[in-house]
This record gives C-alpha cells, sequence and structure tokens, in this order.
C-alpha cells in the first residue's frame, strides 16, 4: 500500500531540469526559455544528501520524485542519472523512501516516443507517473501551443497518445 492510503502525504521534491523547450506557448510562465539554464546533476546530489541526510526534517515515509522544466525529457539522461543516485543513496543510507517513491514527470508530449525516453519509462514504469499537458482540441491548443519555428504542435502530441494510453491507461492529462 502506498502511504497516501494510509494517511500520510508523501514528500514531493521538484526538480526544474532546464528552462529549454522545443515549444513556445504564448502563456508559458518560462518567458526566456533557453539551453544555458540546465540543472547540473551536483545540484540534485547536494538536494537529494540533504534530504535523505536529515529524515527528522523530512520524516514523510515516502517521496514523489517530480520532474518539470521547460520541457524535461529533453533532459531525460539527466533525469535518469539524478534517480539512479536518489535510489543508490537511499539505498546506501538505509533510507525507506528507497521503496517507498514515485516519480512524476510534466510533459508536453512531443518527445514521448524518443528511445530514450521509452527507455527511462521501461526501467522505471512502475514507480512512474507521467501527465501530457494539452490545451483542448487542435484549434485551441495550437493557438498558443506552437513550435519554436512558429508551426501548430497539436499533432505531434496527439501521435504519442496511443503509446502514453498502452503505457499509462489510468493517465490523465
Amino acid at each position: 500500500r502506498s502511504s497516501t492510503t494510509m494517511g500520510h502525504q508523501p514528500k514531493s521534491v521538484t526538480f526544474v531540469l532546464t528552462e529549454e523547450c522545443n515549444l513556445r506557448c504564448s502563456y508559458c510562465y518560462l518567458m526566456h526559455k533557453n539551453k544555458f539554464h540546465t540543472m547540473e546533476l551536483s545540484v540534485a546530489k547536494r538536494a537529494i544528501d540533504y534530504l535523505l541526510q536529515h529524515r527528522t526534517q523530512f520524516a514523510e515515509p515516502s517521496v514523489v520524485w517530480d520532474f518539470i522544466g521547460g520541457e524535461p525529457f529533453l533532459k531525460v539522461e539527466l533525469m535518469g542519472q539524478i534517480l539512479e543516485y536518489a535510489l543508490l543513496r537511499s539505498y546506501e543510507l538505509d533510507h525507506p523512501w528507497f521503496s517507498n517513491f514515485q516519480i512524476s514527470v510534466t510533459t508536453n508530449g512531443t518527445l514521448y516516443h524518443l528511445p530514450a525516453v521509452q527507455q527511462l519509462i521501461k526501467r522505471y514504469r512502475e514507480h512512474l507517473h507521467v501527465t501530457i499537458s494539452v490545451d483542448g482540441p487542435a484549434h485551441v491548443h495550437d493557438t498558443t501551443r506552437k513550435t519554436k519555428a512558429g508551426k501548430p504542435s497539436y499533432a505531434s502530441v496527439v501521435a504519442n497518445v496511443p503509446l502514453w494510453l498502452e503505457q499509462f491507461p489510468n493517465a490523465s492529462t
């Protein structure tokens, strides 16, 4: 049973992996998207170490490792390195989060089909929740969610939905 079913909320730890994105949504909170603001692995490791070494401060029996961006799947390799480190350190420290964790990723869905993304999904499938953000039907979505080149993005998102729903039948947008 998950700790939330026993009346405990998990600790939520959010990593903003990058400000870079392959879309240019008109309403995005990241106004100056760029590839230069990427989380360094050393920063993530320090955060993980701090959380794991201060159990009395962070006494939740479970954790959600949450990944957002920009577009977090642009940094799927970094995401994998962070997860590997979190699991290794929680194992080494005999921390309850080693066996009681979830992973959450919020994505625009355009890169979902890529082999590196699918490899990460396969590895962590039992602990993973992926949310794809969509702004309604094509005529609404494409009004505000365009590629860097100014092209509509709805078709590239929807092309990945069947695979996503096959892997996460209870998923939501």
